[in-house]
């Protein structure tokens, strides 16, 4: 079982929106990754994302501004990780071999994720089927 585990912006937004699709799955998968004392680092594009998705699409002011206000308090378990030169040229790269003709809902922000998974050899907390396309884990099949 991974020790670490990446939050992709589609499980912050299911966390801070109540009406979204995903919500109810949230929780479990919060409180198993608590017990089993797995980590949860957030990439800063996620929180960006999962800010603007909220804010925008979602149109919920409170819900992002809850994403913003767990941002600033370190996610309290968790680790943020900056996007450094490196993680984003992998991460284009990888963005480059996606078929987006098949998947158009793959993004470079997707890429960016796998990208630290994979280097990190962690698990996804993500609903997202382009992981699993990738090979990654789901923090959500940790748990059967």
């Amino acid at each position: 079982m991974p020790e670490l585990v990446i939050v992709d912006a589609d499980a912050l937004i299911a966390a801070a929106f109540e009406m979204d699709r995903n919500h109810r799955r949230v929780k479990p998968i919060i409180t198993k990754l608590t017990q089993k004392k797995i980590q949860r680092l957030y990439p800063l594009t996620a929180i960006g994302e999962a800010v603007k998705v909220l804010h925008r699409k979602k149109q919920s002011c409170r819900a992002a501004q809850s994403v913003i206000e767990l941002a600033k308090n370190g996610f309290k378990v968790g680790i943020i990780e900056y996007i450094d030169k490196d993680i984003f040229s992998e991460a284009i790269a990888r963005f480059e071999t996606f078929d987006l003709k098949a998947n158009p809902g793959d993004t470079l922000f997707d890429a960016i994720v796998a990208t630290i998974a994979i280097r990190r050899g962690a698990a996804v907390f993500s609903f997202d089927d382009v992981y699993k396309r990738l090979g990654l884990q789901l923090a959500e099949d940790l748990f059967p």
